[in-house]
């Protein structure tokens, strides 16, 4: 979903629930947590139909609590196919998917 400004114009800031977050699961010293959240998310878009963008917030400081898990959610993504981008590749793909038309649709 796309922001609207103070004006109510459009802007090109989008909304993006899924995300699955380092420290909430750090906090309670939970890694397979932070990958089951993650595994959850995708399982569900690649069988259920619920598709989604994930994104994941993997903090450098947290770097000793989330690279295994982040390590297997990467493998995880490989393993079922599913590209892994950047937020500029992201933001790209969403420009460029509400910028397509199409016409004479029969």
């Amino acid at each position: 979903m796309r922001f609207a400004g103070s004006t109510g114009k459009i802007i090109d800031i989008y909304q993006h629930l899924n995300n699955v977050y380092d420290q909430q699961y750090m906090e309670n010293d939970d890694p397979e947590g932070f990958y089951s959240c993650f595994k959850g998310l995708m399982d569900r878009s690649l069988n259920n139909e619920v598709y989604s963008f994930i994104s994941i917030k993997s903090h450098n400081d947290e770097y000793y609590f989330s690279r295994d898990p982040f390590m297997k959610m990467l493998a995880y993504a490989h393993k079922n196919g599913i590209p892994v981008w950047t937020v500029s590749e992201l933001a790209d793909f969403t420009e460029m998917r509400d910028e397509a038309r199409f016409n004479r649709i029969s």
